[in-house]
């Protein structure tokens, strides 16, 4: 399947960079921003008719299509020593729990890259950092 990632402005911080995918065979358009959080999915409904996956379509024939957006709260970001990594998008407020589990799966796995992990809370327009690296930025993704 044919797909280009590509750069859009972020809806919620107007970041310049959030990453973008579009999908040409099911014209699915997806935007993550690694500043603030926000998702932005448009893409087709679908079903598992006997372990296959079907998209749905109206009585027309054309394809039915979901639309979500989801404001975000910020990010996380294991980054591996192997350059390995996973970013998660918060759609819900980072809480004191959340922080104290982030800073014991740092202190408690072996072959995290501290220096480039970090848990960021977006709030009131501002980038503040719970947990991990203050100094690494988002172009270390």
């Amino acid at each position: 399947m044919s797909s280009v990632m590509a750069t859009e402005i972020c809806k919620q911080c107007g970041f310049e960079e959030a990453d973008s995918i579009s999908k040409f065979a099911t014209y699915s358009f997806h935007v993550y921003c690694p500043v603030c959080g926000f998702v932005y999915a448009f893409f087709p409904k679908d079903e598992e008719v006997d372990g296959e996956i079907i998209y749905c379509k109206d009585e027309a024939g054309n394809l039915i299509y979901i639309e979500e957006e989801y404001r975000g709260f910020g990010v996380s970001y294991i980054k591996l020593l192997n350059g390995a990594g996973r970013i998660v998008y918060l759609n819900e407020p980072i809480t004191q729990e959340d922080v104290a589990g982030f800073n014991k799966f740092l202190s408690e796995e072996e072959g995290i890259d501290l220096e480039n992990s970090f848990l960021r809370e977006w709030k009131d327009g501002v980038v503040i950092t719970r947990a991990g690296s203050e100094t690494s930025t988002w172009r270390n993704l």
